[in-house]
């Protein structure tokens, strides 16, 4: 999509896109998930990823995943997230 704004039809299928590009990365293809990465709407795909990873690590928690690093919000998790990724690009 380089250069060019998302058309509407682009936007109306970022639910879709977003589990078809989850799919492909999951099932470690790279190929698929470049292609619906270059032809989707990057901004509405990744609100609808972001959403559902707010969503998992919401009933992630709920079902008492987290506590053992005292996770007790989405926000701590991120914040552990945020934290391991600044380690790991110091390395």
């Amino acid at each position: 999509m380089s250069n060019q704004f998302p058309t509407t039809e682009q936007t109306a299928a970022a639910p879709v896109d977003a589990l078809l590009i989850a799919r492909a990365y999951l099932r470690g293809d790279d190929d698929a998930t470049q292609v619906l990465l270059k032809h989707c709407d990057p901004w509405s795909t990744t609100l609808q990823l972001a959403g559902w990873l707010r969503t998992a690590l919401a009933e992630a928690l709920h079902r008492g995943a987290g506590h053992q690093h005292e996770d007790h919000t989405v926000e701590d998790v991120l914040d552990r997230w945020i934290a391991t990724v600044r380690a790991e690009a110091d390395q």
